[in-house]
């Protein structure tokens, strides 16, 4: 009788940590309302749960952006939801442009979500999604034999008056919003644009600076200064917890501000203290300031 409490008090406690273990790394479930009878053109709809461990952050600035994703693929919107603590909803809406003869099957390939857990970013994907392609013409049906039809005749319109229309009332929105930007005494602010990206551009001209040390001194400048346009006064390595709370959208980089603050600080008052190649030290420069220039442009 003994033995048997014993085995089952085993068994109990193995399931208890094999669903720990579960519940500790992070998955990802991918749900379709169907893999089959699409076309070209048609959308296809994606429900994706991602289920975090304690503590991780989810990072919705980094979910990929709308767009082609190949050559017949596009990702037409993403959206998110914060379920709860630990479970996120992401709703994606693919289009095809693929056309086929015959029914055929394609693949939506893997989408990237990005998390923060344990002071570093991480990276999960769903995995590929496979769907059957059926042509829009019948596969027996001779090229010579489509008829295309052809586009119906629009009636005229006459557009001189909506244009005299459009101008008096831009005209008028225009004024407005220039009258209201005086007012909140925003106008000093317009033409500034977005500092990181600015400094993305200035990068990209110094690549080919003769001398790397000049080269990155420079290159160094320019993203203390897009730190400090941002921030609307200079920002010190003290004052990093200042900036990123008053600019939350920077908060998945506080990582890369730190180490941004601590190779300035040993290029400029401890030099030959940095053995990283020098080539190696620009780019991570660069790929700092791309990173800061796409969640500026998200926030």
């Amino acid at each position: 009788m003994a033995s048997l409490r014993s085995i089952a008090l085993a068994l109990c406690l193995t399931g208890s940590a094999a669903l720990q273990a579960e519940t500790a790394a992070p998955h990802v479930e991918l749900q379709a309302s169907r893999d089959f009878g699409y076309t070209m053109g048609s959308l296809i709809e994606h429900r994706i749960r991602l289920w975090l461990p304690d503590g991780a952050e989810f990072l919705s600035p980094l979910l990929p952006s709308p767009g082609a994703v190949n050559d017949w693929l596009d990702l037409r919107t993403i959206r998110w939801h914060q379920e709860s603590r630990q479970v996120v909803r992401i709703d994606v809406t693919y289009q095809v442009f693929k056309g086929v003869r015959d029914t055929e099957t394609a693949v939506i390939p893997p989408l990237p979500i990005a998390y923060r857990a344990g002071g570093s970013n991480a990276e999960i994907r769903t995995p590929e999604w496979p769907f059957g392609l059926i042509p829009l013409i019948p596969p027996a049906t001779p090229d010579d034999s489509v008829l295309i039809r052809r586009d119906a005749a629009q009636a005229p319109f006459v557009t001189a008056p909506v244009f005299y229309r459009f101008i008096g009332f831009s005209s008028v929105a225009l004024l407005g919003a220039l009258a209201l930007a005086f007012r909140l005494g925003l106008m000093p602010r317009i033409g500034q644009g977005r500092p990181f990206a600015r400094a993305r551009r200035e990068l990209v001209r110094l690549r080919s600076h003769s001398r790397a040390a000049a080269r990155y001194d420079a290159g160094l400048r320019l993203v203390h200064e897009a730190i400090d346009r941002s921030h609307g006064a200079p920002v010190f390595p003290a004052m990093l917890e200042d900036f990123l709370s008053g600019h939350p959208a920077f908060m998945p980089l506080r990582p890369d501000f730190e180490a941004f603050f601590q190779a300035s600080q040993r290029h400029f008052f401890d030099p030959g203290t940095d053995d990283v190649e020098p080539h190696a030290r620009w780019q991570a420069l660069e790929d700092f300031c791309r990173r800061c220039a796409r969640l500026e442009r998200s926030a």
